[in-house]
Protein backbone atom coordinates (compact mmCIF):
# COMPACT_ATOMS: atom_id res chain seq x y z
CA UNK A 1 0.00 0.00 0.00
CA UNK A 2 0.99 3.46 -0.29
CA UNK A 3 1.98 5.35 3.13
CA UNK A 4 1.98 9.21 2.74
CA UNK A 5 4.53 10.58 5.82
CA UNK A 6 4.44 14.51 6.05
CA UNK A 7 6.71 16.32 7.34
CA UNK A 8 6.40 17.60 11.19
CA UNK A 9 7.04 20.68 9.86
CA UNK A 10 4.67 21.30 7.44
CA UNK A 11 1.70 20.51 10.26
CA UNK A 12 -0.01 23.88 9.57
CA UNK A 13 -0.46 22.95 5.96
CA UNK A 14 -1.54 19.08 6.72
CA UNK A 15 -5.30 20.06 5.57
CA UNK A 16 -4.37 21.43 2.50
CA UNK A 17 -1.90 18.50 1.90
CA UNK A 18 -3.85 15.72 2.83
CA UNK A 19 -6.68 17.35 0.53
CA UNK A 20 -4.14 17.36 -2.55
CA UNK A 21 -2.83 13.92 -2.08
CA UNK A 22 -7.02 12.70 -1.49
CA UNK A 23 -7.01 13.95 -4.59
CA UNK A 24 -4.36 12.72 -6.40
CA UNK A 25 -4.53 8.69 -4.86
CA UNK A 26 -8.07 8.86 -5.08
CA UNK A 27 -8.53 10.09 -8.50
CA UNK A 28 -5.61 7.34 -9.29
CA UNK A 29 -7.59 4.95 -8.10
CA UNK A 30 -4.93 3.63 -4.92
CA UNK A 31 -5.80 3.08 -1.82
CA UNK A 32 -3.12 4.89 0.60
CA UNK A 33 -2.91 5.87 4.37
CA UNK A 34 -1.48 8.47 6.54
CA UNK A 35 1.20 7.50 8.68
CA UNK A 36 2.64 9.88 11.71
CA UNK A 37 5.52 7.25 11.98
CA UNK A 38 8.08 6.04 10.18
CA UNK A 39 7.57 2.81 12.44
CA UNK A 40 4.56 2.29 11.12
CA UNK A 41 5.72 1.74 7.91
CA UNK A 42 5.02 -2.11 6.67
CA UNK A 43 7.08 -4.68 4.66
CA UNK A 44 4.96 -4.17 1.29
CA UNK A 45 4.49 -0.22 1.79
CA UNK A 46 5.56 2.14 -0.45
CA UNK A 47 6.82 5.20 1.15
CA UNK A 48 5.72 8.40 0.17
CA UNK A 49 7.48 11.42 2.09
CA UNK A 50 6.35 15.23 1.69
CA UNK A 51 9.00 17.41 3.29
CA UNK A 52 11.43 20.36 3.13
CA UNK A 53 14.77 19.12 2.77
CA UNK A 54 15.38 16.04 0.64
CA UNK A 55 17.25 13.14 2.18
CA UNK A 56 20.82 12.02 1.16
CA UNK A 57 21.03 8.41 0.03
CA UNK A 58 22.77 7.49 3.22
CA UNK A 59 19.38 8.66 4.40
CA UNK A 60 17.12 7.13 2.24
CA UNK A 61 18.57 3.70 3.01
CA UNK A 62 17.60 4.47 6.82
CA UNK A 63 13.90 5.75 5.95
CA UNK A 64 13.45 2.70 3.37
CA UNK A 65 15.77 -0.02 3.58
CA UNK A 66 14.50 -2.96 1.25
CA UNK A 67 11.66 -1.10 0.14
CA UNK A 68 10.23 1.76 -2.11
CA UNK A 69 10.52 5.61 -1.16
CA UNK A 70 9.19 8.58 -2.98
CA UNK A 71 10.75 11.84 -2.20
CA UNK A 72 8.68 15.47 -2.97
CA UNK A 73 9.71 18.50 -2.07
CA UNK A 74 7.57 21.42 -0.49
CA UNK A 75 7.37 25.35 -1.88
CA UNK A 76 5.11 26.52 1.16
CA UNK A 77 4.04 29.54 -1.53
CA UNK A 78 1.64 26.64 -3.06
CA UNK A 79 0.24 26.22 -0.07
CA UNK A 80 -1.13 29.30 0.52
CA UNK A 81 -4.04 30.67 -1.81
CA UNK A 82 -3.61 34.11 -2.74
CA UNK A 83 -0.04 34.27 -1.93
CA UNK A 84 1.80 34.00 -5.65
CA UNK A 85 -0.11 36.65 -7.41
CA UNK A 86 -0.75 36.97 -11.60
CA UNK A 87 2.22 39.70 -11.69
CA UNK A 88 4.34 36.71 -10.38
CA UNK A 89 3.57 33.93 -11.94
CA UNK A 90 6.01 34.29 -14.84
CA UNK A 91 8.59 34.22 -12.05
CA UNK A 92 7.53 30.70 -11.12
CA UNK A 93 6.64 29.46 -14.50
CA UNK A 94 8.49 26.24 -15.93
CA UNK A 95 7.63 23.92 -18.71
CA UNK A 96 7.71 20.45 -18.13
CA UNK A 97 7.51 18.28 -21.19
CA UNK A 98 5.94 14.77 -20.75
CA UNK A 99 3.63 13.84 -23.60
CA UNK A 100 2.70 17.47 -24.38
CA UNK A 101 4.47 20.91 -22.77
CA UNK A 102 2.95 21.08 -19.29
CA UNK A 103 3.28 24.52 -17.17
CA UNK A 104 4.74 23.88 -13.87
CA UNK A 105 4.93 26.22 -10.70
CA UNK A 106 8.27 26.39 -9.42
CA UNK A 107 10.78 28.65 -7.96
CA UNK A 108 14.03 26.42 -8.33
CA UNK A 109 14.98 25.78 -12.33
CA UNK A 110 15.64 21.66 -12.58
CA UNK A 111 16.52 19.85 -16.36
CA UNK A 112 14.45 16.36 -15.14
CA UNK A 113 10.97 15.74 -12.89
CA UNK A 114 12.21 13.03 -11.02
CA UNK A 115 15.82 11.04 -10.21
CA UNK A 116 15.50 7.72 -9.74
CA UNK A 117 17.94 5.76 -8.09
CA UNK A 118 17.56 1.60 -7.35
CA UNK A 119 19.81 -1.54 -6.28
CA UNK A 120 18.59 -5.06 -5.18
CA UNK A 121 18.18 -2.74 -1.48
CA UNK A 122 16.14 0.04 -2.46
CA UNK A 123 13.92 2.17 -5.03
CA UNK A 124 14.83 6.02 -4.47
CA UNK A 125 12.62 8.08 -6.49
CA UNK A 126 12.98 12.29 -6.00
CA UNK A 127 10.52 14.86 -7.20
CA UNK A 128 12.71 17.92 -8.14
CA UNK A 129 9.37 20.30 -7.81
CA UNK A 130 6.24 20.27 -5.60
CA UNK A 131 3.96 17.94 -7.14
CA UNK A 132 1.52 18.53 -4.70
CA UNK A 133 1.93 22.17 -3.83
CA UNK A 134 0.80 22.39 -7.95
CA UNK A 135 -2.32 19.91 -7.27
CA UNK A 136 -3.18 22.58 -4.64
CA UNK A 137 -2.57 25.83 -6.15
CA UNK A 138 -4.32 24.82 -9.33
CA UNK A 139 -7.53 22.95 -7.49
CA UNK A 140 -7.97 26.46 -5.75
CA UNK A 141 -6.09 29.24 -7.49
CA UNK A 142 -9.72 30.23 -8.70
CA UNK A 143 -10.32 30.99 -4.96
CA UNK A 144 -8.32 33.27 -4.38
CA UNK A 145 -7.32 35.24 -7.91
CA UNK A 146 -9.32 34.06 -10.93
CA UNK A 147 -12.73 35.51 -9.24
CA UNK A 148 -13.12 38.92 -11.26
CA UNK A 149 -16.32 41.75 -10.26
CA UNK A 150 -19.12 39.70 -11.28
CA UNK A 151 -18.07 37.00 -9.70
CA UNK A 152 -17.66 34.45 -12.98
CA UNK A 153 -14.84 32.10 -12.97
CA UNK A 154 -11.81 32.67 -15.62
CA UNK A 155 -8.58 30.89 -16.08
CA UNK A 156 -5.21 31.27 -15.00
CA UNK A 157 -3.36 31.15 -17.93
CA UNK A 158 -0.39 28.93 -16.83
CA UNK A 159 0.72 27.80 -20.16
CA UNK A 160 0.22 28.54 -23.59
CA UNK A 161 -2.31 26.02 -24.56
CA UNK A 162 -5.25 25.57 -22.19
CA UNK A 163 -6.06 22.20 -24.20
CA UNK A 164 -3.73 20.45 -22.43
CA UNK A 165 -5.25 19.38 -18.97
CA UNK A 166 -2.16 19.16 -16.78
CA UNK A 167 -3.36 18.15 -13.99
CA UNK A 168 -4.39 15.21 -15.29
CA UNK A 169 -0.54 14.94 -16.20
CA UNK A 170 0.81 15.43 -12.72
CA UNK A 171 -1.65 12.82 -11.75
CA UNK A 172 -0.17 10.41 -14.80
CA UNK A 173 3.42 11.11 -13.82
CA UNK A 174 3.00 10.18 -9.92
CA UNK A 175 1.54 6.95 -11.10
CA UNK A 176 4.44 6.24 -13.62
CA UNK A 177 6.94 6.42 -10.54
CA UNK A 178 4.53 4.44 -8.56
CA UNK A 179 4.66 1.64 -11.08
CA UNK A 180 8.29 2.14 -11.54
CA UNK A 181 8.76 1.50 -8.07
CA UNK A 182 6.51 -1.73 -8.07
CA UNK A 183 8.67 -3.11 -10.99
CA UNK A 184 11.85 -2.15 -9.58
CA UNK A 185 11.10 -3.98 -5.68
CA UNK A 186 9.83 -7.12 -6.69
CA UNK A 187 7.99 -7.95 -3.22
CA UNK A 188 5.69 -5.46 -3.11
CA UNK A 189 2.09 -4.51 -5.45
CA UNK A 190 -0.23 -1.98 -5.96
CA UNK A 191 -4.00 -2.77 -6.90
CA UNK A 192 -5.79 0.26 -9.06
CA UNK A 193 -9.50 0.94 -9.36
CA UNK A 194 -9.64 1.90 -13.30
CA UNK A 195 -11.30 5.14 -13.79
CA UNK A 196 -14.07 4.10 -16.03
CA UNK A 197 -16.38 0.56 -15.40
CA UNK A 198 -14.00 -1.24 -18.76
CA UNK A 199 -11.16 0.31 -18.39
CA UNK A 200 -12.18 3.04 -21.29
CA UNK A 201 -9.59 5.61 -22.42
CA UNK A 202 -11.45 8.59 -21.22
CA UNK A 203 -14.88 9.19 -20.61
CA UNK A 204 -17.07 12.50 -22.32
CA UNK A 205 -21.04 13.96 -21.27
CA UNK A 206 -23.22 15.78 -23.36
CA UNK A 207 -25.28 18.68 -21.61
CA UNK A 208 -27.63 21.38 -22.91
CA UNK A 209 -28.11 24.63 -21.28
CA UNK A 210 -31.82 25.30 -21.80
CA UNK A 211 -31.48 28.87 -21.20
CA UNK A 212 -33.68 30.63 -24.13
CA UNK A 213 -36.56 29.38 -26.27
CA UNK A 214 -37.67 32.97 -27.39
CA UNK A 215 -35.65 34.40 -30.12
CA UNK A 216 -38.28 37.45 -30.65
CA UNK A 217 -41.11 38.67 -28.74
CA UNK A 218 -42.62 42.58 -29.10
CA UNK A 219 -40.08 43.99 -26.52
CA UNK A 220 -37.30 42.01 -28.13
CA UNK A 221 -38.37 43.21 -31.90
CA UNK A 222 -38.61 47.08 -30.78
CA UNK A 223 -35.13 46.60 -28.32
CA UNK A 224 -33.36 44.71 -31.86
CA UNK A 225 -34.72 47.93 -33.62
CA UNK A 226 -32.24 50.25 -32.42
CA UNK A 227 -29.45 47.54 -32.58
CA UNK A 228 -29.93 47.15 -35.91
CA UNK A 229 -28.90 50.77 -36.96
CA UNK A 230 -26.29 50.35 -34.85
CA UNK A 231 -25.24 47.51 -37.35
CA UNK A 232 -26.15 48.72 -41.04
CA UNK A 233 -22.93 47.83 -42.52
CA UNK A 234 -23.44 44.05 -41.26
CA UNK A 235 -25.51 43.42 -44.32
CA UNK A 236 -25.71 39.30 -43.96
CA UNK A 237 -26.73 39.53 -40.36
CA UNK A 238 -29.24 42.70 -40.91
CA UNK A 239 -30.58 40.13 -43.49
CA UNK A 240 -30.70 37.03 -41.57
CA UNK A 241 -32.91 38.70 -38.99
CA UNK A 242 -35.14 40.26 -40.75
CA UNK A 243 -36.31 37.24 -42.42
CA UNK A 244 -36.18 35.51 -38.70
CA UNK A 245 -38.74 38.30 -37.65
CA UNK A 246 -40.86 38.48 -40.40
CA UNK A 247 -40.90 34.30 -39.79
CA UNK A 248 -41.96 34.86 -35.88
CA UNK A 249 -44.64 37.37 -36.95
CA UNK A 250 -46.38 35.04 -39.58
CA UNK A 251 -46.04 31.66 -37.76
CA UNK A 252 -45.38 32.42 -34.35
CA UNK A 253 -42.68 29.62 -34.63
CA UNK A 254 -39.89 29.78 -32.07
CA UNK A 255 -36.83 29.25 -33.45
CA UNK A 256 -34.82 28.64 -29.95
CA UNK A 257 -36.88 25.47 -29.89
CA UNK A 258 -34.38 22.92 -31.19
CA UNK A 259 -35.43 19.61 -29.34
CA UNK A 260 -36.06 17.50 -32.14
CA UNK A 261 -32.66 18.62 -34.23
CA UNK A 262 -30.87 17.78 -30.79
CA UNK A 263 -32.70 14.61 -30.27
CA UNK A 264 -32.38 13.33 -34.17
CA UNK A 265 -29.01 14.02 -33.82
CA UNK A 266 -28.50 12.22 -30.66
CA UNK A 267 -30.50 9.16 -31.25
CA UNK A 268 -28.12 8.75 -34.30
CA UNK A 269 -25.31 7.53 -32.17
CA UNK A 270 -27.39 6.83 -29.20
CA UNK A 271 -26.06 9.75 -26.91
CA UNK A 272 -28.27 10.39 -23.94
CA UNK A 273 -27.58 13.55 -22.46
CA UNK A 274 -28.43 16.41 -19.41
CA UNK A 275 -30.41 19.35 -20.33
CA UNK A 276 -30.22 22.10 -17.29
CA UNK A 277 -33.70 23.68 -16.97
CA UNK A 278 -34.44 27.11 -15.09
CA UNK A 279 -37.16 27.62 -12.76
CA UNK A 280 -37.23 31.20 -12.09
CA UNK A 281 -36.23 34.10 -13.81
CA UNK A 282 -35.71 36.94 -11.06
CA UNK A 283 -33.67 38.88 -13.53
CA UNK A 284 -33.25 39.91 -17.81
CA UNK A 285 -30.54 37.06 -18.46
CA UNK A 286 -32.59 34.41 -16.55
CA UNK A 287 -35.11 32.11 -18.62
CA UNK A 288 -37.81 32.72 -20.69
CA UNK A 289 -40.04 31.00 -20.15
CA UNK A 290 -42.16 29.23 -17.66
CA UNK A 291 -40.81 25.40 -16.14
CA UNK A 292 -44.95 24.40 -15.41
CA UNK A 293 -45.97 25.44 -19.36
CA UNK A 294 -48.09 22.67 -21.17
CA UNK A 295 -44.95 22.92 -23.89
CA UNK A 296 -42.58 22.79 -21.54
CA UNK A 297 -43.79 20.15 -19.27
CA UNK A 298 -44.82 18.01 -22.48
CA UNK A 299 -40.84 18.15 -23.87
CA UNK A 300 -39.56 17.56 -20.10
CA UNK A 301 -41.44 14.49 -20.67
CA UNK A 302 -40.63 13.01 -23.68
CA UNK A 303 -36.73 13.51 -22.52
CA UNK A 304 -37.23 11.70 -19.51
CA UNK A 305 -38.85 9.02 -21.50
CA UNK A 306 -35.94 8.35 -23.48
CA UNK A 307 -33.63 8.59 -20.81
CA UNK A 308 -32.10 11.68 -20.83
CA UNK A 309 -31.31 13.35 -17.44
CA UNK A 310 -33.04 17.04 -16.49
CA UNK A 311 -30.79 19.04 -14.08
CA UNK A 312 -31.39 22.38 -12.65
CA UNK A 313 -30.06 25.34 -14.35
CA UNK A 314 -30.08 27.75 -11.34
CA UNK A 315 -30.90 31.61 -11.50
CA UNK A 316 -28.40 33.99 -11.31
CA UNK A 317 -28.80 35.16 -7.76
CA UNK A 318 -28.67 32.08 -6.83
CA UNK A 319 -24.79 31.82 -6.64
CA UNK A 320 -25.46 33.97 -3.60
CA UNK A 321 -28.26 34.19 -2.22
CA UNK A 322 -30.14 31.17 -0.28
CA UNK A 323 -32.84 29.98 -2.52
CA UNK A 324 -31.72 27.02 -4.35
CA UNK A 325 -34.01 24.70 -2.31
CA UNK A 326 -37.11 25.79 -3.87
CA UNK A 327 -35.63 25.61 -7.45
CA UNK A 328 -34.46 22.14 -6.81
CA UNK A 329 -37.82 20.88 -5.52
CA UNK A 330 -39.70 22.26 -8.70
CA UNK A 331 -36.96 19.89 -10.50
CA UNK A 332 -37.52 17.00 -7.99
CA UNK A 333 -41.15 17.19 -8.81
CA UNK A 334 -40.87 17.06 -12.12
CA UNK A 335 -38.95 14.01 -12.44
CA UNK A 336 -39.56 12.25 -9.23
CA UNK A 337 -35.96 11.81 -8.67
CA UNK A 338 -34.08 12.90 -5.50
CA UNK A 339 -30.67 13.12 -6.78
CA UNK A 340 -30.40 16.16 -8.80
CA UNK A 341 -27.37 17.80 -10.72
CA UNK A 342 -27.12 21.65 -10.88
CA UNK A 343 -25.49 24.66 -12.83
CA UNK A 344 -25.78 28.25 -12.24
CA UNK A 345 -26.81 30.55 -15.18
CA UNK A 346 -24.33 32.47 -16.66
CA UNK A 347 -21.04 29.77 -14.63
CA UNK A 348 -21.57 32.43 -11.53
CA UNK A 349 -19.61 31.53 -8.39
CA UNK A 350 -18.44 32.59 -5.29
CA UNK A 351 -16.06 31.63 -3.36
CA UNK A 352 -17.42 29.92 -0.01
CA UNK A 353 -21.18 30.90 -0.63
CA UNK A 354 -21.80 28.87 -3.70
CA UNK A 355 -20.00 25.63 -2.67
CA UNK A 356 -21.79 25.95 0.56
CA UNK A 357 -25.08 26.65 -0.91
CA UNK A 358 -24.95 23.88 -2.72
CA UNK A 359 -23.53 21.72 -0.24
CA UNK A 360 -26.18 22.80 1.66
CA UNK A 361 -28.60 21.82 -0.92
CA UNK A 362 -27.44 18.56 -1.26
CA UNK A 363 -27.01 18.42 -5.23
CA UNK A 364 -25.73 15.20 -7.02
CA UNK A 365 -22.92 17.04 -8.58
CA UNK A 366 -22.22 20.84 -9.80
CA UNK A 367 -21.01 21.19 -13.04
CA UNK A 368 -20.59 24.93 -13.27
CA UNK A 369 -16.55 25.48 -13.67
CA UNK A 370 -15.65 26.83 -17.20
CA UNK A 371 -13.32 28.99 -18.39
CA UNK A 372 -15.46 32.46 -19.66
CA UNK A 373 -12.52 33.30 -22.41
CA UNK A 374 -11.53 29.98 -24.32
CA UNK A 375 -12.40 26.62 -24.21
CA UNK A 376 -9.89 24.36 -22.15
CA UNK A 377 -9.42 22.74 -18.66
CA UNK A 378 -10.36 25.00 -16.30
CA UNK A 379 -7.04 25.08 -13.74
CA UNK A 380 -5.69 22.22 -15.82
CA UNK A 381 -8.12 19.70 -14.54
CA UNK A 382 -9.95 16.76 -16.73
CA UNK A 383 -11.26 14.42 -13.57
CA UNK A 384 -14.46 14.98 -11.22
CA UNK A 385 -13.00 16.88 -8.38
CA UNK A 386 -13.99 18.08 -4.77
CA UNK A 387 -14.06 21.76 -4.15
CA UNK A 388 -11.42 22.28 -1.32
CA UNK A 389 -12.70 23.43 2.63
CA UNK A 390 -10.54 25.13 5.03
CA UNK A 391 -12.06 24.38 8.18
CA UNK A 392 -8.79 21.83 8.82
CA UNK A 393 -11.62 18.95 9.61
CA UNK A 394 -12.50 16.35 7.47
CA UNK A 395 -16.10 16.35 5.14
CA UNK A 396 -18.39 13.46 5.78
CA UNK A 397 -17.14 11.75 2.26
CA UNK A 398 -13.86 11.09 3.77
CA UNK A 399 -12.09 13.69 2.20
CA UNK A 400 -10.09 17.19 3.36
CA UNK A 401 -12.73 18.63 0.45
CA UNK A 402 -16.54 19.52 0.67
CA UNK A 403 -18.83 16.94 -0.44
CA UNK A 404 -19.54 18.69 -3.72
CA UNK A 405 -18.54 16.81 -6.68
CA UNK A 406 -17.61 18.93 -9.98
CA UNK A 407 -17.85 18.04 -13.43
CA UNK A 408 -15.95 20.78 -14.98
CA UNK A 409 -16.98 22.16 -18.70
CA UNK A 410 -14.19 21.93 -21.10
CA UNK A 411 -15.85 23.27 -24.20
CA UNK A 412 -19.02 24.98 -24.75
CA UNK A 413 -20.71 26.48 -27.99
CA UNK A 414 -20.94 29.73 -26.13
CA UNK A 415 -17.05 30.10 -26.76
CA UNK A 416 -17.68 30.07 -30.71
CA UNK A 417 -19.58 33.35 -30.50
CA UNK A 418 -17.03 35.80 -30.61
CA UNK A 419 -19.30 38.78 -30.66
CA UNK A 420 -23.41 39.48 -31.69
CA UNK A 421 -21.90 39.22 -35.55
CA UNK A 422 -18.77 37.53 -35.66
CA UNK A 423 -18.47 33.37 -34.95
CA UNK A 424 -15.19 30.87 -35.24
CA UNK A 425 -14.78 29.48 -37.93
CA UNK A 426 -16.29 26.13 -38.34
CA UNK A 427 -13.16 24.14 -39.31
CA UNK A 428 -11.87 26.19 -36.20
CA UNK A 429 -14.49 24.53 -34.39
CA UNK A 430 -13.91 21.49 -35.34
CA UNK A 431 -9.83 21.51 -35.24
CA UNK A 432 -10.84 23.09 -31.40
CA UNK A 433 -12.58 19.77 -30.72
CA UNK A 434 -10.50 17.17 -32.09
CA UNK A 435 -7.89 18.74 -30.47
CA UNK A 436 -9.58 18.32 -26.90
CA UNK A 437 -10.53 15.17 -27.48
CA UNK A 438 -6.62 13.77 -28.67
CA UNK A 439 -5.96 15.52 -25.35
CA UNK A 440 -7.74 13.43 -22.94
CA UNK A 441 -6.78 10.20 -24.19
CA UNK A 442 -3.54 9.78 -22.53
CA UNK A 443 -4.78 10.70 -19.01
CA UNK A 444 -8.21 8.92 -19.25
CA UNK A 445 -9.91 12.27 -18.26
CA UNK A 446 -13.23 13.20 -18.56
CA UNK A 447 -14.80 15.65 -21.65
CA UNK A 448 -17.41 17.19 -20.57
CA UNK A 449 -19.43 19.54 -23.36
CA UNK A 450 -22.00 21.80 -23.41
CA UNK A 451 -24.36 23.02 -26.23
CA UNK A 452 -26.95 25.85 -25.20
CA UNK A 453 -30.41 24.96 -26.73
CA UNK A 454 -30.36 28.22 -28.48
CA UNK A 455 -27.09 28.30 -30.09
CA UNK A 456 -28.28 26.02 -32.74
CA UNK A 457 -30.04 28.75 -34.44
CA UNK A 458 -27.06 31.55 -33.24
CA UNK A 459 -25.01 29.32 -35.42
CA UNK A 460 -25.63 28.32 -38.56
CA UNK A 461 -23.02 25.31 -38.37
CA UNK A 462 -24.26 24.60 -34.34
CA UNK A 463 -25.72 21.12 -35.76
CA UNK A 464 -22.95 20.27 -38.06
CA UNK A 465 -20.51 20.78 -35.91
CA UNK A 466 -22.38 19.03 -33.17
CA UNK A 467 -23.12 15.44 -34.85
CA UNK A 468 -19.22 15.39 -36.27
CA UNK A 469 -18.20 15.88 -32.76
CA UNK A 470 -20.70 12.79 -31.39
CA UNK A 471 -19.31 11.06 -34.68
CA UNK A 472 -15.52 11.61 -33.48
CA UNK A 473 -16.91 10.24 -29.40
CA UNK A 474 -18.33 7.70 -30.11
CA UNK A 475 -15.46 6.50 -32.26
CA UNK A 476 -13.29 6.37 -29.38
CA UNK A 477 -12.82 3.82 -26.58
CA UNK A 478 -15.23 6.53 -24.30
CA UNK A 479 -17.40 5.48 -21.13
CA UNK A 480 -20.38 7.70 -22.29
CA UNK A 481 -23.47 8.41 -19.84
CA UNK A 482 -25.26 11.61 -18.43
CA UNK A 483 -23.53 13.98 -16.25
CA UNK A 484 -25.68 12.13 -13.31
CA UNK A 485 -24.23 8.38 -14.40
CA UNK A 486 -21.21 9.68 -14.18
CA UNK A 487 -20.75 11.71 -10.80
CA UNK A 488 -22.48 8.35 -9.77
CA UNK A 489 -19.78 6.21 -11.04
CA UNK A 490 -17.47 8.90 -9.75
CA UNK A 491 -18.84 8.35 -5.98
CA UNK A 492 -19.77 4.41 -6.31
CA UNK A 493 -15.61 3.67 -7.70
CA UNK A 494 -14.66 6.30 -4.46
CA UNK A 495 -16.49 4.01 -1.84
CA UNK A 496 -15.51 0.91 -3.32
CA UNK A 497 -13.06 -0.44 -0.18
CA UNK A 498 -9.62 -1.75 -1.13
CA UNK A 499 -7.83 -3.67 2.04
CA UNK A 500 -4.12 -5.30 0.81
CA UNK A 501 -2.62 -7.77 3.00
CA UNK A 502 0.58 -10.05 1.83
CA UNK A 503 -0.87 -12.33 -0.87
CA UNK A 504 -4.54 -11.61 -0.84
CA UNK A 505 -6.43 -8.49 -1.38
CA UNK A 506 -10.30 -7.82 0.15
CA UNK A 507 -12.91 -6.24 -1.76
CA UNK A 508 -16.24 -4.87 -0.03
CA UNK A 509 -18.92 -2.79 -2.21
CA UNK A 510 -21.19 -0.90 -0.55
CA UNK A 511 -23.35 -0.17 -3.61
CA UNK A 512 -24.09 -2.00 -7.00
CA UNK A 513 -22.12 -1.77 -9.72
CA UNK A 514 -22.82 -2.47 -12.98
CA UNK A 515 -19.29 -2.74 -14.17
CA UNK A 516 -15.77 -2.18 -12.79
CA UNK A 517 -12.33 -3.11 -13.61
CA UNK A 518 -9.37 -3.25 -11.35
CA UNK A 519 -5.50 -3.58 -12.17
CA UNK A 520 -3.10 -5.47 -10.33
CA UNK A 521 0.76 -3.98 -10.88
CA UNK A 522 3.96 -6.11 -9.63
CA UNK A 523 5.45 -9.43 -9.49
CA UNK A 524 2.18 -11.16 -8.44
CA UNK A 525 -0.38 -13.56 -10.28
CA UNK A 526 -4.44 -13.45 -9.87
CA UNK A 527 -4.42 -16.83 -8.67
CA UNK A 528 -8.42 -17.00 -7.96
CA UNK A 529 -11.52 -14.41 -7.29
CA UNK A 530 -13.53 -15.54 -4.31
CA UNK A 531 -17.07 -14.64 -3.80
CA UNK A 532 -18.41 -13.28 -7.00
CA UNK A 533 -17.70 -14.63 -10.84
CA UNK A 534 -15.58 -12.03 -12.38
CA UNK A 535 -13.08 -12.00 -15.94
CA UNK A 536 -9.44 -12.17 -15.16
CA UNK A 537 -7.46 -11.24 -18.02
CA UNK A 538 -3.79 -11.17 -17.54
CA UNK A 539 -3.19 -8.57 -14.82
CA UNK A 540 -7.22 -6.87 -15.16
CA UNK A 541 -10.24 -8.37 -13.02
CA UNK A 542 -13.26 -7.01 -14.44
CA UNK A 543 -16.80 -7.47 -12.27
CA UNK A 544 -20.23 -7.25 -13.36
CA UNK A 545 -23.49 -6.64 -11.92
CA UNK A 546 -21.91 -6.15 -8.39
CA UNK A 547 -25.03 -6.23 -6.01
CA UNK A 548 -24.53 -3.87 -2.74
CA UNK A 549 -23.24 -4.84 0.88
CA UNK A 550 -20.39 -7.74 -1.31
CA UNK A 551 -17.68 -8.92 0.24
CA UNK A 552 -15.24 -10.42 -2.84
CA UNK A 553 -11.72 -11.78 -2.07
CA UNK A 554 -8.38 -11.92 -4.61
CA UNK A 555 -5.65 -14.22 -4.14
CA UNK A 556 -2.67 -13.73 -5.32
CA UNK A 557 0.78 -15.43 -5.85
CA UNK A 558 3.95 -14.52 -6.37
CA UNK A 559 5.07 -14.42 -10.26
CA UNK A 560 8.41 -16.13 -11.19
CA UNK A 561 10.09 -13.31 -12.08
Amino acid sequence: MIAVYIDNTLEKFSHEIKYSFDFIFKTLGYEFKYINRLEQLLEKDILVFYGLVEPNLKEAYILAMRKALVFIPCDQELLIPGSIKKKDLSTWRKELTLHKAVPVLSFNDFEVPINYYQDEELFYGTFKFDLIGNIFFNLTNFQSITVDHDKSLDQVKLGDNPLTPHLNHFCWLIEQCLIDAVNSRGNIFLIKKEYWPNGESGAFAISHNVDKLQKWNAGKIMKSAYEDLLLFYKIKYLFENLISKIKYLTTNIEEYWNFDLIRDAEDQFNIRSTYFWGTESETSEDVDYRINSKEVAEEIELLIETGHEIALLASRKSHNNDILKRQKQKIAQITLREKIGVRQNGYLYEYKVTDELVSKNNFAYDSSRMSNDNPGFVNGLGFPFHTFIDNGIKSDNGYYSCKNLELPIVFSDEHLLLSQTKVISQDSAMELLTDIISSIKITNGLLNFNFSISNFTELDYDIELFSALLSQLKSQNFFNGTLLEIADWWRRRENLEISEYQNTVDLYFPERIESCTLVVYGNVIIKEVVGLDAEIEENCIKFKNVMPDKKVQIILEQGSN
